[in-house]
């Protein structure tokens, strides 16, 4: 008989086998995925708010920007 001992290494070593090259495969493929440029959600359009930093916009301001943005959806 087997010793358990042999069993449970013997298990660990067939998963690592099995499933450490898809667990290399998914960082690669994730790491990928976040290089790929995307398009940003709120494209920037000449006027107002393009030489304003939106941190620093009153509240008129971003109310305005939000109308502006709901208006063009």
């Amino acid at each position: 008989m087997v010793s358990p001992s042999v069993l449970i290494a013997g298990w660990v070593t067939a998963l690592y086998l099995i499933l450490g090259p898809l667990v290399l495969f998914g960082f690669y493929s994730f790491f990928d995925y976040l290089s790929q440029r995307k398009d940003p959600r709120i494209q920037k359009r000449a006027g107002y708010f393009e030489d304003i930093d939106p941190a620093l916009w009153t509240e008129q301001e971003a109310g305005q920007f939000l109308r502006e943005e709901n208006s063009n959806l």
